[in-house]
């Protein structure tokens, strides 16, 4: 189960090829009023520019439910285990 973005930060959806890989990476953005600095984010893959990933979070649990800024955001198992199986331009694809 994963999280995805919220009403206001809506996850693209369509094709994508995971680009780029980042074993923890700070994030760190101001986007529609919202500001985050968020230092550790693990396993991250960018699926488009932008800023949309698909990563691991630790500071929330709320999964099944949009409370994302637009990323695809998973259990940092779980994160962790997709990332070590899923090679660079691996195709992704986000639908409703």
């Amino acid at each position: 189960t994963i999280s995805s973005g919220k009403q206001g930060f809506r996850t693209p959806t369509g094709t994508f090829r995971i680009s780029s890989k980042y074993p923890a990476r700070r994030t760190v953005a101001t986007v529609k009023g919202e500001h985050w600095d968020i230092p550790g984010v693990p396993w991250i893959m960018v699926f488009r520019t932008g800023g949309y990933y698909i990563h691991g979070v630790y500071w929330h649990h709320d999964f099944g439910l949009p409370v994302s800024h637009g990323c695809v955001t998973l259990p940092v198992p779980s994160a962790e285990e997709l990332y070590d199986w899923t090679p660079t331009d691996t195709p992704v694809w986000i639908h409703d």
